[in-house]
């Protein structure tokens, strides 16, 4: 299937990578959709071995991360003795393929991502703002009682004083006036963080906020059932970036081999002007 290709591995911490490789010149990594195998590429990898030196592993398994998978390239190439290179991503292969040239941007010469949307940012949670508490309900404090008034004793020779009513002993305590009922203040709600509105990859979030690569990139998408081009959404991520539209389905690497070869093997050849 990999016509004049040689077949190697590598062990990696504890994992061991297989891999294809043939060709002479400027390294190229392609990178596969971890559902699909080499054989992705089987047509393009021969094209670009006429000028490149291009290195085809396996997918990563279900359990490693993007970023784990990012460290494996990185090891398999400098095992081989490529010290920079460019990456070919497709489908999920893209997205390591982002994640590698986020992470280790002077060892990646170009980009290229093909047959995906851009993955979604990892966003700090929202923080909940702690409700405001209601202030206590005003409550009255009884009035004291009046103070008893003193008995006075009869003066000699004075004049009878007329007949009065008893003085009571205390006056009646006033009763307390009644608690007035407060309305609790609301609760204001918490302030939201609003992402970039980015379409969600295939794969879960994890990319780093506000980390670029600034290097050349290009997507290449396919023109088929009136697909939009993606190219709008990949600019959070790359500042130098052209898009290529193929007509072709979904596994463009498969389907439209010659097409996608021409432009990745001018892209890594030469291309370095972004255009829309």
């Amino acid at each position: 299937m990999f016509d004049g290709f040689q077949q190697g591995r590598v062990d990696l911490w504890e994992i061991t990578l297989c891999f294809q490789r043939a060709g002479h010149g400027p390294a190229v990594l392609l990178l596969q959709d971890h559902t699909r195998t080499q054989a992705t590429w089987h047509h393009v990898a021969p094209l670009l071995a006429a000028d490149f030196a291009v290195v085809c592993p396996d997918p990563p398994t279900p359990d490693r991360t993007d970023h784990e998978a990012a460290l494996d390239c990185v090891a398999l190439m400098k095992s081989l003795g490529h010290d920079e290179f460019s990456v070919a991503g497709q489908g999920t292969g893209a997205h390591v393929a982002l994640r590698l040239a986020l992470n280790h941007p002077t060892l990646v010469e170009r980009l290229a991502l093909l047959d995906t949307d851009p993955p979604t940012p990892d966003v700090p949670p929202t923080q909940a703002t702690a409700p405001i508490p209601a202030p206590p309900t005003e409550a009255t404090a009884p009035v004291p009682a009046a103070r008893p008034t003193p008995a006075t004793a009869p003066i000699p020779g004075a004049a009878p004083t007329p007949a009065t009513a008893p003085v009571p002993t205390a006056l009646p305590t006033t009763a307390t006036r009644p608690t007035v009922a407060t309305a609790p203040h609301p609760t204001p709600p918490p302030p939201t963080t609003t992402a970039p509105p980015i379409p969600a990859g295939p794969r879960a979030p994890g990319m780093p906020v506000g980390r670029r690569f600034f290097r050349p990139t290009l997507v290449l998408w396919s023109t088929a059932g009136g697909r939009m081009d993606p190219a709008a959404g990949w600019r959070v991520w790359c500042e130098d970036l052209r898009s290529v539209g193929i007509d072709g389905g979904h596994r463009l690497a498969e389907e439209a081999p010659d097409e996608v070869a021409a432009a990745l093997g001018e892209f890594l050849g030469q291309g370095t002007n972004p255009v829309s």
